[in-house]
């Protein structure tokens, strides 16, 4: 699965699900990967210069978890889950920000 994402400071490239791969370090063949398969899609990608590179962890479930839970006790804390979005977290974040807000403002 490859994406693009233009942003105002560069653009997001990548695409790569490794079941069971919980490795934190870059591997050089996989980044040289995104970018042959990526520059197929859009060509100056090939050229472009490499601003950034960082490995993700994006652990999944079935349905993200994005909701409020209130603590047993009266006065205790409430807690907003909003985790398990996989691989596609950066696609989902505007949307999930947006109701993290909106149940921060009804809890207040």
């Amino acid at each position: 699965m490859d994406h693009i994402f233009p942003r105002a400071d560069g653009v997001l490239i990548g695409g790569v699900k490794l079941d069971g791969d919980w490795r934190r370090e870059l591997d050089p063949a996989i980044s040289a990967d995104i970018i042959r398969r990526t520059s197929t899609i859009e060509s100056g990608i090939a050229e472009a210069k490499v601003r950034g590179e960082f490995p993700g962890l994006r652990p999944g479930r079935a349905q993200v978890r994005l909701e409020l839970e209130q603590r047993p006790s009266p006065s205790g804390p409430a807690v907003i889950h909003n985790y398990g979005h996989g691989s596609v977290g950066y696609t989902l974040s505007w949307g999930c920000a947006e109701e993290v807000a909106a149940l921060a403002r009804e809890f207040v």
